[in-house]
């Protein structure tokens, strides 16, 4: 009867801890967002009338410097994420003066370096990336460089925290397994999820991998620290 009682109460014990951890992620609520006119009005342009689910294209003129795959892509998630589940489109590129500050944008031709749009669901407390790597982004002959991929991953991270979750923070540590070789001027999905909260810090996971989720290039997982002000 004692083992019993002591498994139950151990038993009882981790349910209380999963489900204090679990009220920490829920009390997070992501602010009210409100993205650049340009990305409000290439959503609105592609959003289905009810009960329709096709998938309208953006263009050349639309998306400058986006290859078709990810202009087929933004297509597709802004109907399938933003249109069908609620998702929010918190952050792009499009619009964005090249030439300046921050470093991905020095290059004064759009679709050099990195091009993206970011989804985000407050409810799963997840976001879905289309990243584009462009030719700037070289590393190994055909590939993507590795510097690249992570400036990929914690951007998509801060998005998800500073932007989708309304957290101040900045990066503690990201980590970063490369499992396949990214080739260049290729789209791949970045996912990346709250896991959980310890009082300041902040715990992400996620995955890149190709459009059809078959390929896994890399995974990462990050700890990001709110600052004290939060």
């Amino acid at each position: 009867m004692s083992c019993q009682l002591t498994l139950t109460g151990t038993a009882l014990h981790c349910a209380a801890a999963e489900h204090e951890q679990k009220a920490k992620i829920a009390a997070l609520s992501p602010r009210s967002i409100t993205p650049y006119r340009v990305f409000e009005t290439l959503a609105e342009r592609n959003s289905p009338p009810q009960g329709e689910v096709k998938v309208r294209g953006f263009t050349e003129k639309d998306l400058p410097g986006w290859t078709k795959a990810s202009r087929d892509l933004y297509g597709q998630y802004t109907v399938e994420l933003v249109g069908q589940k609620g998702w929010t489109e918190i952050r792009s590129t499009v619009g964005v003066t090249r030439g300046g500050a921050p470093f991905i944008f020095n290059h004064p031709e759009v679709g050099a370096v990195l091009e993206y749009v970011v989804f985000f669901s407050g409810e799963e407390q997840k976001s879905i990336t289309i990243m584009q790597f462009g030719p700037r982004t070289e590393g190994p002959p055909g590939f993507v460089h590795g510097g690249a991929i992570g400036t990929a991953g914690e951007i998509c991270v801060a998005c998800l925290l500073q932007k989708g979750l309304n957290i101040p923070c900045l990066a503690a540590n990201i980590n970063i397994n490369y499992r396949r070789s990214i080739p260049l001027s290729s789209t791949v999905i970045v996912e990346i999820k709250l896991e959980r909260v310890e009082r300041r810090k902040y715990f992400t996971v996620g995955t890149f991998k190709s459009p059809d989720d078959i390929l896994l290039y890399s995974d990462i997982s990050a700890l990001f620290i709110a600052s004290s002000i939060h």
